[in-house]
């Protein structure tokens, strides 16, 4: 099994030796949402104080607006990496804000 962001490097004898080959797509807007949610949640399991952020669906909306045009394990990089931003946070994670999130989330765009 092989994956790549770089299709067009792959060349056609690699190719010919495939018995499948699936091509997907990055998640559209809606699907990023998600995913900032779903890492979110993962987050406030283990620190509870971050869970007003796991469900607020405008920050979510925000993050996604940011991180359109990332692959999912980009954007569940930009919600993990708003807990190392400030050293308070890394610290104590439940003092992660939306800023964090967003300012990470601007960080890991492509755009």
């Amino acid at each position: 099994m092989a994956t790549t962001n770089f299709p067009q490097a792959i060349d056609e004898a690699f190719l010919s030796r495939t018995d499948l080959t699936v091509n997907t797509v990055l998640p559209d807007e809606r699907v990023v949402a998600l995913i900032v949610a779903d890492t979110l949640r993962v987050l406030a399991d283990h620190w509870p104080g971050i869970r007003p952020l796991a469900i607020d669906a405008n920050l979510h909306k925000r993050a996604a607006a940011t991180l359109l045009g990332c692959d999912g394990r980009r954007i569940r990089k930009a919600v993990y990496g708003a807990l190392t931003r400030r050293i308070e946070v890394a610290e104590d994670p439940e003092r992660v804000t939306e800023n964090d999130i967003l300012s990470s989330a601007r960080s890991m765009s492509l755009r």
